[in-house]
């Protein structure tokens, strides 16, 4: 498991790991996934994801955080580790109800410029992505870097969203649905996967309640 944002939450925040049942684990398809749920008290809930695939070539780290009470953004980040290449991608969703600062998340970004940057596809959720997200793939070499940015940039958005206001749970459930409806509605790489492995009722469970929190 990718720990570095569970880890950054410490600073501020107690995760408490939920029961997930026989979603805490799926096998199908040559895939392993392994997956982990918490509430995080005072700030939202936070998902974890290993999966291995190809013989153990492949290997995908995930995270997300989706806040609840604060008024923050939803951050969900993919590291994947293959033979010959390093990828890591790091999103941040338009899902705030007010305006928020990022200067933070820019200013890792910034110190990171030399990594090999790339440029997504465009998908229906584009238009939700904030400028602050980060794409990067490379050869092996980049391989630690990648892991330094990533725990700079998991604990920038921790600091950030630490210093968000509160805001009413209920609103923020709205507005952070947009996410998860439009993937079941429009699919993604991951979900369409996890409904070809365990069908289209378990993803839908897996994705609001323990993914990113929102039923």
């Amino acid at each position: 498991m990718d720990t570095c944002l569970k880890e950054a939450c410490g600073k501020y925040f107690q995760p408490v790991r939920k029961e997930m049942g026989d979603l805490s684990a799926v096998k199908a398809k040559g895939m392993h996934f392994e997956m982990e749920s918490y509430e995080v008290k005072g700030a939202g809930s936070l998902c974890l994801i290993s999966m291995k695939g190809m013989a153990g070539l492949m290997k995908m780290e995930s995270a997300s955080f989706t806040p609840s009470c604060l008024d923050g953004p939803i951050l969900s980040t993919d590291r994947i580790h293959l033979p010959w290449k390093e990828i890591l991608l790091i999103e941040i969703y338009r899902t705030t109800l007010t305006e928020q600062p990022f200067a933070e998340l820019d200013a890792v970004r910034a110190r990171y410029g030399r990594l090999p940057s790339y440029t997504p596809a465009e998908s229906w959720y584009s238009g939700l992505l904030l400028p602050v997200s980060a794409y990067y793939r490379g050869g092996r070499g980049i391989r630690d870097e990648l892991d330094r940015f990533s725990r700079e940039y998991c604990e920038a958005y921790i600091d950030l969203l630490a210093a968000c206001p509160a805001c009413d749970p209920a609103e923020k459930a709205r507005a952070n649905a947009v996410l998860p409806e439009g993937l079941l509605k429009n699919g993604g790489p991951a979900v369409n996967q996890f409904k070809a492995m365990i069908g289209e009722e378990k993803t839908a469970e897996f994705i609001r309640k323990y993914m990113f929190c929102c039923k």
